[in-house]
């Protein structure tokens, strides 16, 4: 009676195969991995890229055209950013490009961004700057 199985043959090309197949699922996570990572470095260089631009919203003077540069931490990391500002053809606006590379490993961002001139304070003498101070409608 004949025995019924595999051949070694068989047996070695089935391992063959499964090892080729499984090679490339562990190369395709392992892609999918670097670009996770990536993409996170990415993501917190444009917040850090962001911030930067706020605080040159938030300062008490208007930027005078130029380059900053400086180092912010975020989620752990050191980020060296540059912000280049640069005067336009408004005299009320400004560009300001921001560069943002971590201290170690890989990524990078880049912000471009308009920077408009803050208003001025109002004046709180003026009339008809506010409500009335003592609670009454204003005169019509």
């Amino acid at each position: 009676m004949a025995e019924r199985g595999f051949t070694l043959l068989e047996v070695m090309v089935a391992l063959a195969v499964l090892a080729i197949a499984l090679g490339a699922a562990l190369q395709t996570a392992a892609t999918g991995s670097r670009q996770l990572a990536e993409l996170e470095a990415r993501t917190v260089a444009g917040w850090v890229a962001q911030n930067v631009v706020a605080e040159l919203q938030l300062a008490p003077d208007w930027p005078a055209p130029g380059i900053r540069e400086g180092v912010q931490s975020q989620l752990g990391r050191e980020w060296d950013w540059q912000a280049r500002i640069e005067a336009t053809n408004d005299s009320d606006l400004r560009r300001v490009e921001v560069r943002v590379q971590p201290r170690q490993g890989e990524g990078a961002g880049y912000l471009l961004a308009a920077l408009p001139r803050p208003a001025p304070p109002a004046d709180e003498g003026e009339a008809g700057a506010g409500p009335a101070q003592d609670g009454a409608a204003p005169d019509a």
